[in-house]
């Protein structure tokens, strides 16, 4: 039980670091969902996993604030799976009380892989309906 119990907090600080390297586990699955919209992103395209890395990995420690969280993410790698919380700004924690909050830097492509409208109030103007 104590080797499962390294085991996972050894997996859950490496997933979690806010610095990409080589020693990054390889994501192999990834859902996306949000109590309003269910769920947005089910994958295990290789494609669309590395897209999601890339960024993903790509975060620093925030230490600021207490932010509210729209989406649940599950993370795969291999046979262990993270559950994260997501808000559209790019502030990202695992979803466990007093967990680090994290801000994914390029926020804008991350929420294009993951599908996410991160205004989705905005209205597209139409000009040619005004007078």
């Amino acid at each position: 039980m104590k080797i499962l119990k390294l085991s996972l907090l050894l997996f859950f600080a490496v997933i979690g670091s806010g610095c990409q390297s080589n020693n990054d586990p390889t994501i192999t699955h990834v859902v996306i969902k949000n109590d309003l919209k269910g769920i947005i992103l089910d994958t295990r395209d290789r494609n669309l996993l590395d897209a999601f890395e890339k960024d993903f990995y790509n975060k620093k420690e925030y230490p600021q604030g207490d932010p509210t969280f729209e989406y649940l993410m599950d993370i795969s790698s291999g046979d262990k799976s993270t559950r994260w919380q997501y808000n559209p700004d790019g502030k990202i924690r695992i979803f466990q009380p007093n967990s680090k909050i994290y801000k994914i830097e390029n926020v804008s492509s991350f929420n294009k892989t993951l599908t996410i409208n991160p205004n989705p109030d905005i209205r597209k103007h139409d000009s040619s309906t005004t007078p």
